[in-house]
């Protein structure tokens, strides 16, 4: 069974692709260390408000944007966590 998709993936697949912007980049623009982008892109890190705020600002969006995509893709993890044969990742 597939995991729900990533705001990582979505970040990837979406923007950073399409508009030929490298990780690196982004993250240079947005005063973090690229290693943020980069553990968001592998799944490994949420986008917090805080970090919602900054892609908002990079992209045009607004400061929910971001949050709302990690909310989303939460609650999908959340209710899978009831389907046989997956599991909830641990914090």
């Amino acid at each position: 069974m597939m995991e729900p998709i990533t705001p990582g993936e979505i970040l990837v697949a979406e923007y950073l692709e399409p508009m030929g912007i490298s990780e690196r980049a982004m993250a240079d623009a947005i005063g973090v260390d690229p290693k943020i982008i980069d553990e968001i892109v592998s799944g490994q890190r949420v986008i917090t408000p805080a970090m919602s705020i900054k892609f908002g600002a990079f992209f045009g969006q607004s400061d929910e944007f971001w949050h709302g995509i990690q909310l989303e893709c939460d609650a999908r993890k959340l209710a899978k966590a009831d389907t046989p044969g997956w599991t909830l990742p641990k914090d």
